[in-house]
């Protein structure tokens, strides 16, 4: 949870460049591995698609707000 809460703080201060959140999602996906039933939380698919998204582009690169909208678990809006 504390990943999560990481996260989520980041994208509330507008953090956007690759090297800045790569790692917090990096941090927050080895977390959620640890626990058995990680796999059954719903909110799992997109946070390994934007780690493995993330992954991909330039430091250069700010991720776009609509990449990082948050839709699970009720917090749409957070990252705006």
């Amino acid at each position: 949870m504390q990943g999560f809460i990481t996260v989520m703080d980041a994208l509330k201060l507008k953090l956007r460049a690759k090297d800045q959140l790569h790692p917090l999602l990096a941090e927050l996906m080895t977390g959620y591995t640890r626990f058995k039933a990680s796999s059954e939380w719903e909110g799992r698919p997109k946070i390994l698609h934007w780690y493995v998204a993330s992954h991909g582009l330039g430091l250069e690169v700010p991720l776009p707000d609509s990449f990082l909208t948050l839709t699970c678990c009720g917090w749409t809006g957070c990252a705006g």
